[in-house]
């Protein structure tokens, strides 16, 4: 299982999380973020939010069978905030 991890790079929190059966996901996800060149992308966290975030970096951790991907973004709680159903 691979785990991607949206985290806050000012406070190290996970924004959220989730987890992929492919590693070729989780790699086109990284390659989308890496090469945006400074500009900056939308988040949704795991409370419905929606921040502008600046991707900072990356890391890659191994627990148990799981590979966990942490990707570290300085975020900032977008003005306008979006209607979500449930």
């Amino acid at each position: 299982m691979y785990i991607l991890q949206f985290c806050n790079a000012y406070t190290q929190k996970i924004m959220r999380q989730v987890e992929y059966e492919n590693i070729e996901r989780v790699y086109s996800i990284l390659n989308s973020f890496q090469g945006k060149n400074n500009q900056f992308c939308y988040i949704l966290d795991s409370q419905q939010r929606l921040h502008k975030a600046d991707y900072v970096s990356n890391t890659v951790n191994y627990q148990g069978n799981n590979t966990v991907y942490r990707v570290f973004f300085k975020v900032k709680l977008n003005d306008l905030q979006p209607l979500v159903k449930n």
